[in-house]
């Protein structure tokens, strides 16, 4: 609808781009223009497609308490924690039961994330201290 109220931006290049979940919408939408793209009667230029730390497959992407373990982050206590959500999870998923499915995946990082690893560690980037980059990307997007 954008291309038909827009039409001199219809020749532009079209980007879709999205992060964590979005990771699930941006494929398909991708797929959904290139799929309909020759038959309609507003061609969108679909240049390319980006995804940021994509949430795409709960099955694959929670698996992670053995990489939490070997990184030494969390003890043999918390890697049985984390195995015995993992399978709830994939039971969850099996039984299309995605209210249980999604207050599990948020068990792994609200309540066992911050149970077995401080609050001074993030998710994303496990080396100690906090980076210097935020507060140089602040100021440099606040510069003129």
């Amino acid at each position: 609808q954008f291309h038909e109220l827009f039409p001199n931006f219809q020749k532009n290049k079209f980007f879709i781009s999205g992060e964590s979940y979005a990771g699930h919408y941006i494929p398909a939408l991708g797929h959904t223009i290139h799929k309909y793209n020759p038959s309609a009667s507003v061609k969108i230029n679909l240049a390319a497609m980006v995804i940021g730390n994509g949430f795409s497959d709960a099955k694959t992407q929670s698996d992670f308490g053995n990489y939490l373990y070997y990184l030494g982050l969390i003890d043999d206590a918390g890697k049985k924690e984390y195995k015995q959500l993992y399978d709830d999870l994939l039971v969850a998923l099996e039984d299309e039961n995605w209210s249980e499915a999604s207050n599990i995946q948020s068990a792994f990082i609200g309540y066992l994330y911050h149970k077995y690893i401080n609050h001074e560690v993030s998710p994303y980037n496990y080396l100690p201290g906090e980076p210097e980059e935020p507060q140089n990307w602040i100021q440099f997007l606040n510069s003129n």
